[in-house]
């Protein structure tokens, strides 16, 4: 079950891409333009057994889709494919992260925190994240959970799941950005999502992909079959190759 909430402040949503499947899984298709468009690494959350589960770092499209498509078959679940701002490139830095007040990095993960994904970026976020350190802090002592903060590396994502733990779910429609927090079995939205046929994604980077003119990254962009030999004729491609019984047109 997904829920939609209000948000947020305006800031830059094209980073990264979420996908919350509520009726169907991603298709082969709608996962190579994800990741093509936003190659930084992978992760998907999902709940079973009154608990929630996280598998991260996937930084091979590949790799993902053998797992995607073999252990994730819980309905809804909650799949990030990343474009790095903060905290630079790393498994460690996909989403999503775990909300809690140490927020640790784990690349697999079971327990009841939920666990929070978001498409966007943080405007300052070092500056807000100070703000909240010292209370964060004081909490974690008066917990006896620990009174340090744990090393890095940090980002804009990883610093909103401490914040979201010591605040609380509503302070994610003032941080800026879209987000998801999967949780037991339900799904919350933060920020404008588009519905495609049972699944809810972020942007529109699921449709095809896009590459910015002379820049680096995969050298394909997918058109229906029919068009190939047009694109070829027309001099808009110089090869022509097919991928994975799908017509790819080398720029």
């Amino acid at each position: 079950m997904a829920r939609r909430a209000a948000g947020g402040a305006a800031a830059s949503n094209i980073m990264c891409i979420i996908a919350v499947a509520i009726e169907r899984k991603l298709t082969y298709e709608e996962i190579e333009n994800c990741f093509f468009n936003n190659p930084d690494g992978a992760g998907v959350a999902w709940s079973s057994g009154g608990k929630n589960h996280l598998r991260k770092g996937f930084m091979d499209v590949e790799e993902f889709i053998e797992f995607y498509a073999r252990k994730v078959n819980a309905l809804p679940h909650v799949v990030h494919f990343r474009k790095a701002t903060s905290g630079g490139v790393s498994p460690e830095m996909t989403h999503p992260f775990i909300v809690d007040l140490q927020s640790p990095l784990r690349l697999t993960w079971s327990g009841k925190k939920p666990l929070l994904f978001h498409n966007g970026v943080i405007q300052r976020w070092e500056d807000i994240f100070l703000r909240f350190v010292p209370d964060v802090l004081r909490e974690l002592r008066r917990s006896r959970k620990g009174s340090y903060l744990p090393p890095g590396p940090w980002s804009d994502t990883r610093a909103a799941a401490v914040i979201t733990a010591f605040a609380g779910e509503g302070i994610l429609s003032f941080l800026g950005g879209k987000y998801a927090v999967i949780d037991r079995g339900h799904v919350r939205t933060y920020g404008k999502f588009v519905e495609e046929k049972g699944i809810l994604f972020s942007n529109t980077s699921y449709k095809n992909i896009r590459l910015s003119k002379g820049g680096s990254g995969f050298p394909y962009t997918w058109v229906p079959k029919g068009n190939a030999d047009a694109a070829v004729r027309n001099g808009s491609a110089v090869e022509v190759e097919s991928v994975a019984e799908e017509w790819w047109v080398r720029r």
